[in-house]
């Protein structure tokens, strides 16, 4: 019998952070109800999967002689552990008769030990990284975190709108996000030019994954390592991997428009509390419809509803402008201006059928495109 004991707290961690992917409903693959328990220099590794993402965290652990690796049925034992607050230690015993015994303070759970190899439980194979890089979690979270308000990814079908594009180069990283309607781009680097070749696009899911675990580990360092169809994300005792959107994409930073010859300077947050104004006329409306008419050194912003009911505000602005009426949806309007956190906001602006960037004024670090409404 191989006797492997946790403590309690760190155990129910693991779990915990399990929780986030391993699928709460029956799934159709039978992997994806199981933890893995590995063991490698001491140290236990629980895995587990929902078929797209997997989670590895390392824990310690004490053990009888050379413990086998094995799995146990997350939702029974997660069940138990949760109703288990007052535990020091959780205890698995692997009986020679093909069972696992549970044991929590004063509780005790027999359950058949899985013939599933875990060999067959790791499917994602990331050991062959083409690239690698290692950066600042606070850097990676911040990337990602400014370009996922863009959420409305309506062509399924359609692998450029169903992830996030990342650039990674020398301890830097580049977000872009699109749903084909607008786009947002952000990066630390004063360089950008340097980020160069194919993007690796992550699902959504992955990207909310990526950032949740930056933020528990803002301080520390995370190694990103990707190949054809695999990525990984390593920091401190926690991996994850998941599959990746196979094929070659273009780079969206093209669709980025350049050498716009006008350009509106407002005040950001007088800017944000107007829109603001307006979306109590424009909430009953998912993609309302907001006109920015700009004068020579002025610009009127109207909204209407099907009640007729209509609001405008008037707000006086600094830059090279020009008389032009640009028609877009108000919530990818206020999602944009949101995004940013600089004094003064700059509205970059041609004909109006082409997009308008948005960015901070002095700054191109962070960049939203929004396409106009016809």
């Amino acid at each position: 019998m191989d006797i492997i004991t946790f403590k309690a707290h760190e155990f129910m961690h693991c779990l915990n952070e399990l929780a986030s992917v391993v699928p709460k409903k029956s799934s159709t693959y039978m992997v994806c109800k199981y933890v893995a328990v590995t063991f490698k220099d001491g140290q236990a590794i629980l895995t587990g999967s929902n078929a797209k993402v997997q989670i590895s965290i390392k824990t310690n652990v004490n053990h009888s002689g050379a413990p086998k690796n094995f799995l146990f049925q997350f939702d029974k034992v997660y069940a138990i552990a949760k109703r288990s607050k007052q535990c020091e230690t959780v205890t698995f015993s692997i009986e020679e008769s093909k069972k696992i015994q549970l044991q929590f303070n004063g509780i005790n759970a027999t359950y058949k030990l899985n013939s599933m190899s875990y060999k067959e439980f790791i499917w994602l194979k990331s050991e062959k990284l083409d690239h690698t890089d290692t950066l600042l979690c606070s850097k990676v979270h911040a990337s990602i975190a400014k370009v996922t308000h863009i959420k409305e990814k309506k062509r399924d079908l359609d692998a450029v709108l169903k992830g996030v594009h990342l650039y990674i180069h020398d301890g830097d990283i580049l977000a872009v996000n699109t749903d084909g309607h607008r786009l947002a781009l952000h990066t630390h680097s004063e360089t950008p030019e340097l980020f160069t070749g194919n993007p690796v696009v992550i699902p959504d899911d992955a990207a909310e994954m990526l950032m949740k675990m930056c933020a528990t580990y803002l301080d520390n360092e995370i190694t990103l390592g990707y190949n054809d169809s695999a990525f990984k994300a390593v920091v401190e005792k926690t991996q994850i991997v998941f599959s990746l959107h196979g094929g070659r994409f273009p780079d969206l930073r093209k669709i980025v428009p350049d050498n716009q010859p006008y350009h509106a300077i407002l005040d950001r947050k007088i800017l944000a509390s107007s829109l603001k104004t307006l979306g109590t006329i424009a909430a009953d409306e998912r993609f309302s419809r907001m006109s920015f008419d700009f004068g020579n050194d002025s610009i009127t912003i109207k909204t209407e509803n099907k009640l007729k009911e209509a609001g405008e505000v008037d707000m006086s602005v600094g830059g090279e402008n020009s008389p032009i009426h640009i028609a877009v949806a108000h919530n990818y309007m206020t999602e944009a201006i949101s995004s940013l956190e600089g004094d003064q906001v700059k509205l970059s602006y041609d004909e109006p059928n082409k997009p308008i960037k948005i960015t901070e004024v002095g700054s191109e670090g962070h960049i939203n495109v929004i396409m106009p409404m016809r």
